[in-house]
């Protein structure tokens, strides 16, 4: 007869010890009052000869199953150990006892085992600490634990502090306000001061977001705020127009000794620009309450803040009064002056302060000349700004590429594209290495004349040679395009290049109000989607482009939760888009909506002084 498979399987184990039969072969077995027998085999007999034992009726003693049978052998002379014995033998005439005894045995089994499994995966390792000092920068932690028995890397590396910069983000992007003091402890983020700035930098503009995650660092153990920290966190409460947290930073600063001339630029300037001229010159004034006294540079700082506000008229009255009695003007001073007057534009007064400069003796530097170059070819005069530089070149002051860029960029608007490459070809003979604004200013002159494949092949030069592009390559490209309506090669520009560059404000603004404008609010959503995977802080035209957007196509719901997060985050809406919600809300007789986002933007109204 022929072997079963099953059979067969079963031969191809003989080192087999025992097999466990089925509860039916079991009841089968014990119908005659016998256990079922057990045959085990060896090839380890003595005398090189095979043994074999079969239990059977003819002898008692080999009857017994083998644990019973050592415990004869060994004469166990008390009964209840050879009872205990026999529970573990599974010796029973009733099947239904056997199974009980064989799951809870492989129950205990598996219990003890599961035990040791959890105890192995929970137990935390211990923490490692490697110094490696010769010829390295800095050292390494290895893997902590902290009290919530959570591992924690302490990396002091570079690539370590950027992954640490990721996560706050990662966090700050998504996290409540409420929670987020709650989810930042418990992250087991330790900050440094290389972590704080990045973040800082990176969320100027979030507001109250940036202030949260500040007001937590300074918490925090081993770490105290840099002075580029504060600095930081004013530009951004200036933006914003909260003025009181911006005093409140100064005063903190104060008490560690940490305020410097910058600090005050950085206020003047943000004054300035909100055009709260008085205030610009009422902190320049205070500087000595504050044990700083003004010098030159605050000087200068407080005539560049007003010029590049358009109050250059206040810039010169200061600078007529206060010259010579208290400060002796320098190159930089001239400087910022003709600056100021040229973007006026009053041309004569940029050249009648720029003699005034040669016959008091100061003479021009190279950023007065950039200046002047720069003024002249705004004001249409290309061909007098090239006889600037060949002055410049006469008294052996080398153009630089900052002018080469100006006159360049001036020859794409005027439409003479050779001139503009013929001045490129000049600037590499004499042996000035062109940056990214000059070729930005190479692909915006291809882009004015409407031949984008030349400025192709610019961005391809520049990869060639090195020069990476930057936002702004970005958005000229984009801007050219979407202004000669081809909105689908504006996009396919903005992926390729988002891959190169990081894009800016401007970028995002443009793609989402291209994409509102086209009628596809879908694809504007996902622009908004990417840049918050790329952790970048919307500004206010951001926000308003998306909100002005939704608007037009009457999404009232969507428009109030960005409006919201907008004020959230500290940023006023301007009146334009708050009006333009507020009119869909009101023809949608939502007046309470209306009402409770005019009553949040009046928190945002408060703009006191000084401290």
């Amino acid at each position: 007869m022929e072997e079963s498979e099953e059979e067969a399987l079963c031969r191809s184990y003989p080192s087999s010890f025992y097999f466990v039969q089925s509860p039916s072969t079991v009841s089968h077995a014990n119908s005659n009052n016998h256990p079922p027998r057990l045959t085990y085999s060896s090839s380890r007999g003595s005398n090189n000869t095979t043994s074999s034992s079969h239990f059977n009726n003819n002898n008692n003693n080999q009857d017994l199953p083998l644990p019973l049978k050592l415990a004869e052998d060994l004469h166990y002379e008390n009964s209840n150990q050879a009872a205990w014995i026999q529970y573990f033998s599974f010796n029973y005439s009733n099947s239904g006892t056997w199974i009980c005894m064989q799951l809870s045995w492989r129950f205990l089994v598996s219990f003890i085992i599961a035990l040791l499994v959890f105890y192995l995966a929970a137990k935390p390792p211990h923490p490692t600490l490697s110094l490696e000092v010769a010829g390295v920068r800095q050292f390494r932690l290895g893997e902590g634990v902290d009290a919530s028995g959570v591992t924690t890397k302490l990396h002091s590396s570079v690539q370590d502090s950027s992954d640490v910069t990721k996560r706050v983000c990662k966090i700050l992007m998504s996290c409540p306000k409420l929670g987020l003091d709650t989810v930042l402890d418990q992250s087991g983020i330790r900050v440094s001061e290389e972590v704080a700035e990045k973040v800082l930098e990176r969320f100027e503009n979030a507001g109250m977001l940036a202030h949260r995650f500040f007001e937590w660092a300074g918490k925090q153990r081993n770490y105290e705020h840099t002075v580029r920290a504060y600095h930081t966190m004013i530009e951004s409460m200036a933006k914003i127009r909260q003025y009181e947290i911006m005093w409140d930073l100064v005063n903190a600063m104060r008490g560690k000794g940490m305020l410097n001339i910058e600090t005050f630029c950085i206020i003047m300037r943000k004054y300035a620009r909100a055009q709260k001229v008085d205030e610009a010159v009422y902190t320049f004034n205070i500087m000595k309450k504050y044990d700083v006294p003004p010098n030159l540079a605050a000087f200068n700082g407080l005539l560049s803040a007003l010029c590049k506000s358009k109050n250059v008229r206040k810039a010169q009255e200061i600078f007529d009064k206060m010259k010579n009695d208290q400060f002796c003007p320098d190159p930089k001073s001239y400087s910022i002056l003709i600056e100021g007057w040229g973007r006026a534009p009053n041309l004569p007064k940029a050249r009648e302060l720029f003699n005034e400069m040669v016959d008091s003796g100061c003479k021009p530097d190279i950023v007065t000349y950039g200046i002047m170059v720069d003024i002249l070819c705004k004001a249409g005069r290309t061909d007098e700004a090239v006889g600037v530089v060949n002055e410049m070149e006469l008294r052996g002051c080398q153009p630089t590429s900052f002018i080469y860029s100006v006159l360049i960029h001036t020859y794409g608007i005027e439409n003479r594209i050779e001139d503009g490459i013929d001045t490129f070809l000049q600037m590499e003979r004499n042996g000035v290495k062109a940056d990214v604004a000059v070729y930005n200013s190479l692909i915006s002159a291809f882009c004015k004349v409407n031949k984008l494949e030349n400025a192709y092949k610019v961005v391809d030069e520049m990869d060639k040679k090195g020069v990476s592009p930057n936002s702004r390559t970005c958005n000229i490209l984009i801007n050219s395009l979407i202004g000669r309506g081809e909105t689908d090669e504006a996009f396919k520009v903005f992926r390729k290049l988002s891959r190169l560059c990081d894009p800016d404000a401007d970028t995002y603004t443009m793609m989402i109000k291209m994409f509102c404008e086209r009628d596809e609010l879908e694809v504007a959503d996902k622009v908004w989607r990417y840049m918050e995977r790329k952790q970048f802080a919307p500004s206010l035209h951001t926000f308003s482009a998306l909100i002005n957007g939704l608007c037009d196509k009457g999404e009232a719901s969507r428009a109030c939760v960005l409006m919201e997060e907008m004020m959230e985050r500290g940023i006023r809406p301007g009146r334009h888009t708050f009006g333009k919600l507020r009119k869909l809300l009101v023809k949608e007789e939502r007046e309470d909506v209306a009402e409770f986002l005019q009553a949040k933007m009046n928190l945002l109204v408060k703009e006191p002084l000084c401290d």
